[in-house]
């Protein structure tokens, strides 16, 4: 197992999931650095992330 997959597995060991539970992990630390800076765009209050898991269900939340 990798070292940033083993890094996400021990932040979420202390939780109890069930099956069908969904972890957002975000992207690693870095990514958006090799950009070029005019497609760098970062979150920010007031922006809202919407998830859709096709038969499931949308997710939406609004950040603060």
């Amino acid at each position: 197992m990798g070292a940033l997959r083993r890094g996400a597995v021990d932040q979420v060991a202390p939780l109890r999931t069930e099956p069908g539970d969904i972890i957002f992990t975000g992207t690693p630390e870095g990514v958006i650095v090799g950009m070029p800076k005019e497609k760098q765009v970062w979150l920010k209050a007031g922006d809202r992330i919407i998830s859709r898991i096709e038969k499931l269900g949308t997710l939406k939340v609004d950040l603060a």
